[in-house]
């Protein structure tokens, strides 16, 4: 085959160039595209207080304008929620629900999100104060967006036996349970003890109000049926006493004769007779 003319060449060479220009073209697109979308993933994450993510984007992203705001997501992920309020982070607004819980409504006041955590013995104390004083029996954590607001419900107990049981009318101020050594003792087992309601609420009040057996009916059905009975009662007594409290030095003690004669054959029964 002879040798091709210089024109044969330009044909070819021009047609070439243009589309290795269109593919580099292409390549940084992409690339510029994908960094892009990156960015917003990381303007995302620290708006939403992802904290995985802003881990992982944070290296490449030191000297964004929102660097800082990520950092402080990064500080402020699973604090207490007390902490945060009370260096005005947080807004609350604690309302009764029942006697079981309280309903929060937390706005955040910073430019990142916010995993907020309400741990177990928050105290929430009524502003009405024929209502009962609530203590939240179990951890809960909720995110809560840059500037917005989002609604967590924290199981809890009474902890004032005499007083009204909380209602969606009840408003409530939140901090630390009292500097009482015997709750600080109660609360963390009572929370790792994952029992019922009526377990957690007895726990509660025998420590709160020293309540004896009798004081403990006050909590029922209709103002007839009994929701602590003598097994609630029996587990109840074991966990405050399994959490340094000594449980025959409380007026429940009292009843353990009677406790014991309702139980079935079980090893709660057995752990009360022989305690």
């Amino acid at each position: 085959m002879g040798k091709g003319k210089a024109s044969d060449w330009v044909y070819f060479f021009i047609p070439t160039t243009i589309l290795l220009a269109m593919a580099l073209f292409a390549v940084v697109s992409t690339n510029h595209d994908s960094r892009e979308a990156e960015e917003r993933r990381f303007v995302s994450a620290v708006v939403e207080g992802d904290v995985d993510e802003i881990r992982a984007l944070l290296p490449r992203y030191s000297d964004h304008a929102l660097a800082s705001e990520a950092q402080a997501a990064l500080t402020d992920d699973g604090r207490d929620v007390l902490d945060l309020l009370n260096e005005r982070k947080i807004q609350i607004a604690a309302t009764g629900v029942d006697i079981q819980n309280i309903s929060l409504a937390i706005t955040n006041l910073t430019s990142h999100g916010i995993n907020v955590t309400v741990p177990a013995g928050t105290y929430f104390m009524p502003f009405n104060a024929s209502t009962q004083t609530m203590i939240s029996t179990a951890e809960v954590s909720v995110r809560v967006g840059s500037w917005g607001s989002a609604p967590v419900s924290v199981a809890a107990v009474c902890a004032s036996l005499p007083r009204n049981i909380p209602t969606r009318a009840d408003m409530f101020g939140i901090g630390r349970a009292p500097a009482h050594a015997d709750f600080a003792r109660l609360m963390p087992v009572l929370a790792q003890a994952r029992v019922v309601y009526p377990v957690q609420q007895a726990a509660v009040w025998i420590i709160s109000d020293d309540a004896n057996y009798t004081e403990l009916g006050h909590l029922s059905a209709a103002g007839v049926v009994r929701i602590i009975n003598e097994p609630d009662v029996a587990t109840a007594m074991r966990i405050v006493d399994s959490a340094g409290i000594d449980i025959t030095q409380r007026r429940i003690w009292s009843a353990r004769e009677y406790i014991v004669s309702q139980l079935p054959e079980s090893d709660i029964k057995s752990w009360l007779a022989e305690r």
